[in-house]
């Protein structure tokens, strides 16, 4: 019983120390570190607040490796049990998938890096980029938002791509990991050779 009053204290004391910042405010002050208190097995550790500064480098790691075709590499920035959706709507109509867990998204990465290397005379840039950030406030959950806007030229076809990925991260026994991914995607195709 002593124990447990002892750990209430602690964590009355602990939850008074943090200051609560709202999402709107988390952008503004990158450098405020909050940490949280969870009890395991009757023993108190301290876990330290996700950062903007380690969301915006995980980010970079991830395209790094995204880039290099590299399967693996991706799959370790991932949580065991995530879940990613895409939508990706076209003059074609909608297409929509849900992947669940490491291994499904294993098979899904291979097969899109295999596609991208038998892929010929694509040339794709990138137009434009934002990224935003937030996170949550007892800063234990964070959510980055991508806006990016592609060209994409195939042979005769000129393909321009928006897309919004919202991609959530949790600190899972220290690490940062993605525990979701939703890509949504609009496809607008034009004919060259009008």
């Amino acid at each position: 019983m002593k124990l447990i009053q002892a750990v209430a204290s602690i964590l009355a004391v602990s939850v008074l120390s943090v200051k609560v910042v709202p999402l709107a405010w988390a952008n503004l002050q990158p450098q405020k570190v909050h940490t949280i208190a969870q009890v395991n097995s009757g023993v108190l550790e301290t876990v330290p607040a996700i950062t903007i500064g380690e969301i915006q480098a995980i980010n970079r790691e991830v395209e790094a490796v995204i880039d290099q075709g590299d399967v693996k590499g991706v799959l370790e920035f991932m949580a065991p049990f995530i879940i990613s959706e895409t939508i990706t709507a076209s003059v074609n109509g909608f297409e929509s998938a849900h992947i669940e867990g490491i291994e499904q998204h294993r098979e899904m990465l291979t097969n899109v890096f295999n596609e991208a290397d038998t892929e010929e005379n694509l040339n794709v840039q990138e137009i434009s980029q934002k990224e935003t950030i937030r996170i949550t406030p007892d800063g234990q959950l964070a959510t980055a938002l991508i806006s990016t806007v592609n060209e994409v030229t195939t042979g005769d076809e000129l393909r321009l791509i928006t897309t919004t990925d919202t991609i959530r991260f949790a600190r899972l026994q220290g690490q940062i990991k993605v525990i979701s991914y939703t890509t949504d995607s609009q496809i607008t195709s034009h004919d060259l050779q009008e």
